[in-house]
């Protein structure tokens, strides 16, 4: 496997650099298929899009991503089933919501510690269930200056 990282080539949000030709989307698409092999990683599937979504905010509207960072901050502190997690997030979408904007706003580049390519590894699907427990641990960490 080719595991070439191009530290030029930067996400303008998260930071994550260009690994194996993709952008931080694509490594985070590689890292759901991965899903479908490793229960560990399954299991861990609201971890790898909360993160995700939250170190890209640019996509969502202002109350979206606050709700979002809300109950990915008491799932975490609480350690809630899934099927809290799931309930609660279906709250914040449940009817004529919007979610999403319209037009993304302009990339917010926060100084992340950790990003989707610490998780994706230039495509290592080994122990990347691990890493996003690692990755939602600094994420929950920065979120104590952001909220």
């Amino acid at each position: 496997m080719n595991k070439e990282i191009n530290y030029n080539n930067r996400c303008p949000e998260c930071g994550a650099p260009e690994a194996n030709g993709l952008d931080c989307g694509g490594q985070l698409e590689q890292i759901l298929a991965w899903e479908q092999s490793d229960p560990d990683l399954l299991g861990r599937h609201f971890w790898t899009v909360a993160c995700f979504n939250i170190q890209h905010s640019s996509s969502f509207t202002e109350e979206a991503w606050t709700g979002l960072c809300t109950i990915f901050c008491e799932a975490y502190d609480h350690q809630l089933a899934g099927g809290d997690i799931r309930r609660k997030v279906s709250l914040l979408s449940d009817g004529p919501v919007r979610i999403r904007r319209e037009e993304p706003a302009v990339p917010i580049s926060r100084d992340w510690a950790m990003a989707i390519s610490e998780v994706y590894l230039a495509g290592e699907p080994k122990g990347a269930a691990d890493r996003v427990l690692a990755w939602s641990k600094v994420i929950r960490k920065h979120l104590e200056g952001f909220l």
